[in-house]
C-alpha cells in the first residue's frame, strides 16, 4: 500500500514538471482545451480577442498572445490595419483539488489537497481599418505586429 502512494507521488511530481507557460494554441471550451487563444465576431469589422493563460503564464505572455492573435484574424478577414475598440486584463482565481483513487477501491476518490491559484485573461475588442478612412494614425499594421512578436510567441 505504501508503494502505491509513492508512485501517486513521483506521478504527481513528473506532471507537475511538466508544466509550462501557455503557447500559441487554440482554445475551445467545448473540448475542454481552456487555455490558448480564440475569438468571436461582433460584427463584419468586429472581433473579440480571447487569450487565457495557465497559472504558469505571466500576464506580459497573455497581453502578447491576445495581440498576436488579433493581428492574425485581421490579416485573415483581408485587413491590413486593426484598432483596439477595449482592452480587459484579467487574473481570475481557480480552485482545484488534488484526489487519489483508494488502492483497493479505484472507484472511491479522496481529496488530498486544495489550493487556489490566479490565471491570467486578457480580452480585446478589435475593428479593422481602412488606410483610406483617415484614422491611420490610430492603427496598428497587422503585418508589422506579426513579425515583432513572432519569435516572442515561438518561445
Amino acid at each position: 500500500m505504501k508503494i502505491y502512494y509513492i508512485f501517486c507521488l513521483i506521478f504527481l511530481i513528473l506532471v507537475s514538471a511538466c508544466a509550462k507557460p501557455t503557447g500559441y494554441v487554440q482554445r475551445s471550451d467545448y473540448w475542454g482545451d481552456k487555455y490558448g487563444v480564440s475569438h468571436k465576431v461582433i460584427s463584419k469589422n468586429e472581433f473579440a480577442i480571447i487569450a487565457e493563460g495557465n497559472a504558469h503564464t505571466s500576464a506580459d505572455r497573455v497581453a502578447t498572445l491576445a495581440l498576436y492573435h488579433a493581428a492574425i484574424i485581421t490579416i485573415q478577414n483581408n485587413g491590413k490595419f486593426f484598432r483596439l475598440i477595449n482592452r480587459v486584463d484579467e487574473s481570475l482565481p481557480t480552485h482545484q483539488t488534488i484526489v487519489v483513487p483508494l488502492p483497493f477501491f479505484p472507484t472511491v476518490i479522496v481529496p488530498v489537497s486544495e489550493y487556489t491559484r490566479n490565471e491570467m485573461t486578457s480580452i480585446l475588442i478589435i475593428q479593422t481599418c481602412d488606410v483610406q478612412s483617415g484614422i491611420e494614425s490610430k492603427c496598428l499594421d497587422a503585418q508589422q505586429i506579426i513579425e515583432d512578436l513572432e519569435s516572442i510567441i515561438k518561445k
